[in-house]
Formats: structure tokens, sequence, C-alpha cells
């Protein structure tokens, strides 16, 4: 019997600071739902970082506004600080920028890569034949908000919009 009072107590404290652990911190405006969904060429783009950059103009603070596009190209955009996350963007007027790390199985590295210079070229030659090959899905012009000509304007109930990179080019 004492064993559950302690128990229930524990979950009862547990319960009440899981309620109690944060809202919406102080000057984060009001969320729309937003969703971006990238593509190249009409194939979902899996795995691209999507920042969200406001204009001039529109809401701006210490917050994050970005997100992630799983298989099928979406990222649901949220909106962060520190600790707390909630899905959606302040409504106002973004440019956007795109990122995305390509990663390759590195070649066998030479026992005498110091030694050999001849070791040392091949492996890099190698190397950089991977990364070739693997590609970078995002164009180089989209990985910064100033150059990606990319923006959204978010408003309402829901904002969507969809980004084909190899058009975007």
């Amino acid at each position: 019997m004492r064993y559950i009072n302690l128990f229930s107590l524990a979950f009862v404290a547990l319960a009440t600071c899981l309620g109690c652990s944060g809202g919406k911190p102080d000057g984060i405006p009001n969320l729309a739902k937003t969703q971006v969904t990238v593509v190249k060429g009409g194939t979902p783009v899996a795995d691209a970082n999507v920042f969200l950059v406001p204009d001039l103009g529109s809401a701006s603070g210490s917050w994050s506004v970005a997100g992630k596009t799983d298989a099928q190209g979406v990222a649901i955009i949220k909106t962060s600080q520190g600790d707390w996350s909630a899905p959606g963007a302040p409504e106002g007027s973004y440019k956007i920028y795109l990122t995305k790390f390509t990663q390759i199985e590195e070649p066998e590295m030479p026992a005498n890569i110091d030694e050999d210079e001849e070791a040392k070229a091949a492996y890099y030659a190698e190397r950089e034949k991977r990364l070739k090959e693997a590609g970078n899905e995002i164009p180089a012009k989209m990985n910064q908000a100033d150059t990606s000509g990319l923006t959204i304007s978010v408003a309402g109930d829901l904002t969507e919009l969809t980004i084909d990179v190899d058009e975007a080019k």
C-alpha cells in the first residue's frame, strides 16, 4: 500500500511538472500553419532543411522559423525559441533558403597516406569523385536567403508552397 501511495504521489508530481512546462514565450506572435514541399524535377527531396527569414516589416525576434523535409519532400514549418517549439510561422513575408548535406561512403584510407604522395592523391581523387557523384540536390545559390530568390507570405489558416529546385536555378 505504501508503494502505491509513493507511486501515485510521484505520478501526480510528474504530471504537474509536465503540465506547467512553458507555454508560448512572450513576444512570439500567433502562428499560422505553414508547409513547404521541396522537389527536384518533381521528385521529393528528403532531409532538406528549410529556413524562413523575416523580410523587413515582418515580425522578427529571437525565435527561428524552419523545418526539415520528410520522405515526401514536405517540411512542416515550426517556430522555436530555446526549448520551446510549435508548428507554424508568424504571419508575414519571408525569404527562404534551403540546405542539404551530402553524405558519402568514405574510401578506404591508405595506411601510408602521409608518406606516399601517389596514394594520397589517389585517395583524395576517389573521395572527390564520390562527392561529385552524390551531388548536391540543392543548388548553391539556394543556400543563402539573399541569393535564393525564394519567398513566401504566411497568412491565414494554412500556407503551402512547393519549390522545384530545378526550376528555381
